[in-house]
């Protein structure tokens, strides 16, 4: 798949950037700033476009944020679309609209409600998509909690966490749930995806309807009710496979 993002930020050299800082409460305009950080309790009244945006209190933008960095280590919302180079979250960031980012390190709490387009997506803790309907990235790797109601297309997967999704489309694609911590109560033990299209697939802990690729391993704790190989098949045992097709052949774990 071929990702193309397009995130620039152009600087007038004749215009002056202000930084911003608030300590305590504090309220800015939309507009243009340099550097923009809250240690307290911020708001920005419409669009907010700035070189970088690091919040450790609470902030509310009115409007989308368009920055070249966002480091979120308190509480960010924002009632419209985010657009930024570099994303970190260690607290919780809430965006009403769509995200666009080169690279993301979700270490934290992330709601996003509208679609979601990256190169690198890097998730330890916890993203949901609400309004959205598709994740698409270059490179997702999850050690955390990705979930959506609809479809997640990358490149690569590697996730040692937890996947809820509709359907998940790539060309490797490795899946290895762990049961253990309040995630897998949370997840119920299991990821859960109803169709999975990949040329390399590996899976463990999944649940799915349909599988269709070209080299796939089955481990433990799976449950697929379709599952269609052209390649090398592999099939750990306790996993389990109701309608197995395909020109493939069968190696024994």
């Amino acid at each position: 798949m071929l990702m193309t993002l397009c995130i620039s930020f152009h600087n007038r050299k004749d215009k002056i950037m202000n930084d911003i800082r608030i300590d305590g409460t504090g309220t800015i305009g939309a507009g243009e700033y340099g550097l923009v950080k809250v240690d307290g309790v911020g708001r920005c009244k419409g669009d907010l476009r700035a070189e970088s945006v690091h919040v450790d209190g609470i902030f509310r933008c009115r409007g989308g944020i368009h920055t070249r960095r966002l480091d979120c280590d308190g509480v960010v919302r924002m009632h419209g679309p985010l657009l930024a180079g570099w994303i970190g979250i260690d607290g919780m960031l809430r965006v009403e609209g769509s995200l666009t980012t080169e690279a993301m390190e979700c270490d934290g709490m992330l709601t996003v409600y509208g679609d979601v387009k990256a190169r690198e997506l890097d998730v330890d803790g916890l993203m949901t998509v609400r309004g959205g309907t598709k994740i698409e990235a270059t490179k997702i790797t999850c050690e955390g909690m990705i979930r959506l109601n609809g479809e997640i297309s990358a490149d690569s997967i590697e996730a040692d966490g937890f996947i809820r999704a509709k359907e998940i489309v790539g060309e490797t694609v490795r899946i290895k749930s762990r049961r253990f911590g309040l995630f897998a109560f949370v997840m119920r033990r299991s990821s859960r995806i109803p169709l999975i299209e990949a040329t390399t697939i590996e899976l463990q802990g999944v649940r799915a309807e349909t599988v269709n690729g070209q080299d796939v391993t089955i481990g433990r704790g799976c449950r697929i009710e379709r599952l269609d190989c052209s390649g090398n098949l592999r099939i750990a045992r306790g996993a389990k496979v109701k309608t197995l097709t395909g020109g493939y052949t069968l190696h024994k774990e």
